[in-house]
């Protein structure tokens, strides 16, 4: 199982250079938003929570703590990580997870606690995971292929409507 695991980690590792590729050529983004920053640009402040839902992996798009530790589809950036990523991985094998906790801002999803569950079940191309969602409603559209910049954009432009 450890050996599985590893080379699981090394698979999403070697992922890194192919997806920034691909980023450069279709012009998507490469980093994870961070929710702070979003929160900040958007005067988040209101949050309801809307219990365990099932929400689609290609709809995360950011991390409350952890946006520079992966890449916007979570791919491990950093090599230290490779024993947690490891153990989670390993966990996945053996009884799957528990649901993970995010919040919502218009269309996409923060992880506040599961960033390495996320990473591992999208390196298994598992297309929904459980989550915890709380809700902080937004007065502008965020989708899943924005960046920042594109988030700022609509906000300015929904502001001076």
């Amino acid at each position: 199982m450890m050996q599985k695991t590893f080379y699981d980690f090394a698979g999403a590792r070697n992922r890194i250079l192919w997806e920034r590729i691909s980023n450069i050529i279709t012009n998507k983004p490469g980093k994870l938003l961070s929710f702070y920053e979003v929160q900040q640009a958007l005067s988040l402040h209101i949050s309801n929570d809307k219990g365990l839902q099932e929400v689609s992996i290609d709809q995360i798009v950011g991390s409350v703590g952890r946006h520079q530790e992966f890449t916007r589809s979570f791919l491990p950036k950093n090599q230290y990580s490779e024993q947690r990523w490891c153990r989670v991985d390993g966990v996945y094998y053996q009884k799957g997870f528990e649901p993970i906790r995010v919040y919502k801002v218009s269309h996409v999803y923060f992880v506040v606690d599961g960033n390495h569950r996320v990473s591992v079940s999208r390196s298994h191309h598992i297309k929904t995971i459980e989550a915890y969602v709380v809700e902080y409603p937004s007065a502008v559209d965020i989708f899943a292929g924005d960046d920042m910049m594109a988030i700022l954009k609509r906000y300015h432009k929904a502001s001076l409507k």
